[in-house]
């Protein structure tokens, strides 16, 4: 935290101990800052004592592993947090107020974006903004963004180039641990594969926070994953919001009568209510399943909901030997849930931005939904002594995506790690020399990406209070965010000894949206909110 002429650096501290420092210092007129974990993918920060004509600038630097899909690496940030739908139970964050886009008081965001690669960069562009990029050289570009309605995801897609893409690993030695990260391409899927037939149950969420352009892509991507049905398949819908409705009692034959009847019934659902999730998860799961037949579930939602803990759980029970397939739909989806499920459910997750992209995703979920790439995947170390790897157990591989492990290692960079697996025409095996990894002299940040790999699996595995003390252990450890760890500065001045008001900053409502995803908390329009006083209170 930067206060005039004076630079604050953050200390990550446990929860507790650092609500109460924020809180001393607020007490005692010092400016100061407090970041945490609101939920496991929100971050909420608080500014305590902004005096008239200052600027407070925090920074804040963190670290993500990127995934390659359909050819691209995808850089993706959330401008603004969508709501969240706890049914009966009450959370402060949760009642956040909302402003309407047009209001002039609505902020504005920007954005200088340099990328490096080790890896000459054959395409970049935006899906989400018009940008400018200009190529410093074959390996480095950089482009601005200087003001921008935040409404919508940032999204940057960037292409390496194809004839340099390969398998291999990265290390990295630390002071006090090594790090590697192993990045392994998977065979390309092959056209006119024979599939058997399946069982399809589709959850389609129709809440009020869907209402407007979401349930309209919702409506499209099904309208795109019926089609797909083949009359070897069965299939079944469930629409959900306050309640569920379901389209037969038990799954119907793929026929064109009954996938035109699906058509009606999921294209005249009207957006309104909560999203109570659980329930219909729990009916989804409680439906007669047909026989001789493998059953996947695909859940179509935007995630604005707050039991993510409850719903891993629930799949995890409950999955069996199918598959759990989760399409987020909108902008800023609650991605922590939509890609949790996915992992709990051993499927694939996909998110869809814009009405624009909704046909070209839908396809390609549609044909990862068939038939694996890649399955049964193990990884055996020969000769080189790696711990603690991430994932531990590697799901099976749906999309044209790399399988990448995380993990630590001791001694010499030697040996050999075998990946072995089937296909759906044979068996698989593809073999990596340590010996000749890449070393890497600005890799410290991979611990960090470890850990929270580690922090992320344990929180899809089990509930928070279980591994509480582990996570609280490696967040101070590593010196990263949890849910039990936030990040506190305080200025050692003393700058306001009278009073102070406290303002809740309103959110931006999401482009596409309407009023009605807002379950709790205001909309501020422009003509209720007068944008040179904004003022409210906790």
């Amino acid at each position: 935290m930067k206060v005039g002429e004076r630079t604050i650096a953050a200390e990550l501290q446990e929860i507790e101990r650092a609500t109460t420092s924020y809180a001393d210092a607020v007490r005692r007129g010092q400016t100061a800052s407090f970041l945490q974990d609101k939920r496991p993918n929100v971050l909420q920060m608080q500014v305590a004592h902004i005096m008239p004509g200052d600027r407070v600038d925090v920074r804040l630097i963190f670290s993500e592993k990127l995934l390659r899909t359909d050819g691209s690496y995808e850089f993706m940030f959330p401008t603004v947090v969508g709501p969240r739908y706890a049914g009966h139970s009450v959370e402060q964050w949760l009642v956040n107020p909302y402003i309407a886009s047009d209001n002039p008081a609505a902020p504005k965001i920007s954005f200088n974006v340099a990328i490096e690669s080790s890896l000459r960069i054959q395409k970049l562009f935006s899906p989400s903004h018009d940008i400018n990029p200009t190529y410093e050289s074959k390996k480095s570009v950089t482009f601005t963004l200087p003001s921008v309605d935040p409404v919508k995801d940032f999204i940057v897609r960037y292409v390496l180039s194809s004839e340099e893409v390969s398998a291999g690993i990265t290390t990295y030695e630390g002071q006090n641990e090594k790090f590697f990260t192993l990045t392994l391409e998977p065979p390309v899927r092959k056209p006119g594969q024979v599939r058997l037939g399946k069982e399809y149950i589709f959850v389609v969420d129709v809440s009020g926070s869907m209402s407007g352009i979401p349930l309209d892509m919702a409506k499209t991507a099904m309208r795109t994953l019926l089609g797909g049905l083949t009359p070897s398949d069965k299939f079944n819908v469930l629409l959900f919001a306050g309640s569920t409705a379901k389209f037969e009692e038990s799954s119907a034959e793929a026929s064109p009568q009954n996938i035109q009847r699906a058509e009606t019934f999921v294209g005249s659902a009207p957006a309104g209510g909560g999203t109570d999730l659980l329930p219909a998860l729990e009916r989804a799961f409680s439906l007669p399943k047909a026989d001789d037949m493998s059953r996947v579930l695909v859940l179509i939602s935007d995630g604005y909901v707050a039991v993510e803990d409850q719903a891993f759980e629930l799949v995890r029970k409950n999955i069996g030997n199918s598959n759990f397939f989760s399409l987020g739909i909108g902008s800023s989806v609650n991605r922590f849930l939509i890609e949790g499920l996915a992992t709990s459910g051993h499927g694939e997750s996909l998110v869809i931005t814009s009405p624009e992209y909704v046909k070209s995703s839908t396809e390609t979920i549609r044909s990862l939904i068939h038939s694996p790439v890649l399955v049964g995947i193990q990884a055996f170390f020969e000769g080189f002594d790696a711990y603690d790897v991430e994932p531990q157990a590697i799901q099976d591989v749906y999309l044209d995506r790399p399988v990448t492990l995380i993990g630590k290692w001791r001694g010499a960079r030697s040996g050999k790690i075998r990946i072995t697996g089937k296909t759906p025409a044979e068996d698989f095996k593809q073999v990596v020399d340590a010996s000749k990894a890449f070393h890497s002299e600005h890799g410290s940040l991979i611990g960090g990406i470890w850990a929270k790999e580690r922090i992320k699996n344990l929180l899809l595995k089990s509930n928070q209070s279980s591994v509480k003390g582990t996570i609280t252990e490696l967040a101070l450890q590593y010196k990263i965010l949890s849910p039990f760890t936030a990040f506190v500065s305080i200025d050692s001045e003393v700058r306001n000894a009278g009073t102070f008001t406290s303002i809740t900053q309103p959110l931006p409502l999401l482009e596409g949206g309407t009023a009605l995803a807002l379950s709790s908390g205001p909309l501020m329009g422009s003509s209720t909110l007068n944008h040179q006083n904004i003022t409210y209170n906790d």
